[in-house]
């Protein structure tokens, strides 16, 4: 019997990003939108809405992503942060998402280590960063 550990699994080709516009030369917008590709109603599948703009691990995961893509791109200098359409800029974490999901395992500790390594590249990010909170912001 082969006690060896199974490989990790390749990272996907392209990871989830976040919607992202360039207006102007060396400005990067990006939104907290819904990053899973199959929401395309007002309503995500565990029951938030698109436009609150709630944290869960793939939103906070497709964000850094989208910072690291963005942090190599040599024609960008600036990038803004905005909750785009909606009432809300970031209305917290999703937890309907949470809950829905609470079955599996070590749901709340990848959501809170996701949390700190987008803290962590955030805040040492080799760009001009602005937040252009439109509405509440939690």
């Amino acid at each position: 019997m082969d006690s060896t550990p199974p490989p990790n699994p390749p990272n996907p080709p392209n990871p989830p990003t976040l919607p992202t516009t360039y207006p102007e030369p060396g400005i990067a917008v990006v939104s907290l939108a819904n990053p899973d590709p199959t929401v395309e109603s007002s309503t995500s599948p565990h029951g938030t809405k698109v436009c609150e703009h709630r944290l869960s691990p793939p939103t906070v995961l497709a964000l850094y992503e989208t910072l690291l893509l963005l942090e190599d791109k040599e024609d960008v200098s600036c990038v803004i942060l905005t909750g785009g359409d909606g009432r809300f800029f970031c209305n917290g974490f999703d937890l309907k998402y949470i809950h829905a999901h609470s079955s599996e395992g070590g749901l709340v500790d990848d959501l809170q280590q996701a949390t700190e390594m987008l803290m962590a590249k955030i805040l040492k990010y080799k760009k001009v960063t602005v937040a252009a909170v439109n509405g509440h912001a939690a």
